[in-house]
């Protein structure tokens, strides 16, 4: 009986911390620094009716998405940089890095609210480190947005591959420099493939394919 009684508590001590961490994840996700959305190419970045994404999905080769980013509070925007990660054997940790000669971003271009089109970032592209840009300083007040649009570069040798591109964001708050990683999902599968597991209840961007032409790097190092 005794045994039963312990192994009772042990349950239900299993399911109460359970309740406690997804609710600690459920707060963290909620009061982040940075909220990261992906849009549609398609879709005009000003539409208040566009929709928002949780993960990108893409076949190998080139393609096309856009990215929303709000911060909480008022910051200024410096720096971003992009690479590649295996996923982690468990949902919040993080793989191995994957080589630019696996997965990139090759372009990146920021929106500009003056003449409501895209502009070049000048990203820059470190072998085996990932991609890199510097951009004129961009105050953004708590709660307003600016958007991205991104070319990823997927080689054959991730085809099926689940892993996880990762945003990190240079910026200043009070005068102090800081930076944080914004790490979303990030699938490699033809159309005809199912959505892993993992990746199910999220909401899934079908990134937009672009033939196979040469591009531009500002450099590569």
């Amino acid at each position: 009986m005794a045994f039963l009684e312990n192994a009772g508590g042990e349950v239900i001590g299993g399911i109460v911390g359970g309740i406690v961490v997804l609710s600690a994840v459920s707060l963290w996700y909620k009061f982040r620094t940075f909220q990261l959305y992906y849009l549609d190419p398609q879709e005009s970045p000003t539409a208040e009716h566009m929709r928002e994404y949780t993960a990108v999905r893409t076949n190998t080769g080139l393609c096309l998405f856009r990215i929303r980013l709000r911060p909480r509070l008022g910051l200024e925007l410096e720096k971003y940089s992009f690479a590649f990660f295996d996923r982690g054997k468990l949902p919040w940790l993080v793989g191995r890095r994957r080589s630019t000669d696996d997965a990139k971003i090759y372009m990146m271009r920021y929106f500009s609210s003056n003449d409501q089109q895209f502009h070049d970032a000048g990203l820059r592209i470190f072998k085996n480190e990932g991609s890199c840009t510097e951009q004129p300083l961009l105050s953004l007040s708590g709660g307003s947005c600016t958007y991205f649009e991104l070319g990823a570069e997927i080689s054959d040798a991730l085809k099926s591959w689940e892993g996880i591109l990762s945003f990190q964001i240079h910026y200043t708050r009070d005068g102090n420099p800081e930076k944080r990683n914004v790490r979303t999902k990030f699938l490699v599968r033809a159309n005809d493939k199912s959505t892993p597991f993992r990746s199910v209840g999220k909401k899934i961007l079908k990134a937009t394919p672009i033939p196979r032409v040469s591009h531009m790097r500002d450099s590569q190092i």
